[in-house]
């Protein structure tokens, strides 16, 4: 990269059920992931204007049927409007919507999900899972991004945010 060039944001795809789930699980505790009042519309608001402050191009992929049964339905009605939603048919795998977005736009994935079930099956993904997936954190209501999400020998957070 030359002088005076900067790189390129990836596109970051947020698990859209695995972010909202896991704030409302670290705000009061286990939680069961089949009660739909526990996907918080909130922490997916926060963790998509975490990567829209970074300057980021931002899309939460979640099965359709969440926008309705979520914890706030007008944070959920803001987000689509403002086209932060990419909505999926709610018996489509979103892991693997999710995962194939990731691999065609050369882009990031946020997810604390292992995706063992998909390497297993195919290792056309291993690539986004093995250097472009980034882990996270609630501390409160606070979204924390690690910054060596691959120990020290792997990728650092700011080798997968930019191309």
């Amino acid at each position: 990269m030359g002088f005076g060039q900067s790189k390129e944001k990836r596109i970051i795809f947020i698990d859209g059920s695995n972010v909202a789930f896991g704030f409302t699980n670290a705000k009061i505790g286990k939680i069961d992931s089949k009660d739909e009042k526990n996907f918080s519309a909130e922490g997916l608001k926060i963790a998509i204007f975490h990567f829209r402050k970074l300057g980021h191009e931002v899309k939460a992929i979640i099965p359709e049927f969440r926008m309705y049964k979520a914890s706030n339905k007008q944070i959920m009605k803001d987000l689509k409007d403002s086209g932060f939603l990419m909505l999926i048919a709610s018996k489509a795998y979103d892991d693997k919507v999710l995962l194939e977005a990731a691999l065609k736009n050369n882009a990031a994935i946020v997810s604390n999900h292992r995706f063992r079930d998909v390497s297993a099956e195919t290792q056309r993904y291993n690539a986004v899972i093995q250097k472009r997936q980034i882990r996270y954190n609630w501390a409160c209501d606070k979204f924390i991004l690690t910054q060596d999400p691959y120990g020290r020998n792997g990728p650092s957070l700011n080798e997968i945010l930019y191309k």
